[in-house]
Order: structure tokens, then sequence, then C-alpha cells
């Protein structure tokens, strides 16, 4: 199975939406990347699965709409 793991996109004028490593939403107003480590396990387990998985997070790789 293929399966897409990362964030979309989410800039907005309150800044960058992100989820903490507490999973709590924050708008952040200064370019902030903090490693999602519950997706990334995800994307690791389903990878050692056998799955393909393709990691795409907007938010670290400045991907607008």
């Amino acid at each position: 199975m293929d399966i897409i793991i990362g964030y979309p996109p989410t800039s907005s004028e309150k800044g960058l939406a992100l989820l903490s490593q507490n999973r709590q939403f924050q708008w952040f107003s200064n370019p902030t990347k903090i490693y999602p480590v519950i997706l990334a396990t995800a994307a690791t387990w389903a990878r050692d699965k056998g799955h393909a998985v393709r990691w795409m997070d907007c938010i670290a790789d400045n991907i607008s709409k």
C-alpha cells in the first residue's frame, strides 16, 4: 500500500500552525521546526511492515498551497 504521512501547508496571517511534542496545537509567528516524533514513528512502522511510505512535511519544507 502507498501511504503519505506528514503535515499539510498551514500558513495564515496568524503564522504557522504546529503541534508540539505534547500534541498541543499552537500558532507560531516565528518559523519554528519541531521534529514530529509521533508521525515519524508511524511512518517508520508502516515502512517496516512493507508499505511504500512518502514523507511530506509541508511546514518544514516551506511548501505552500
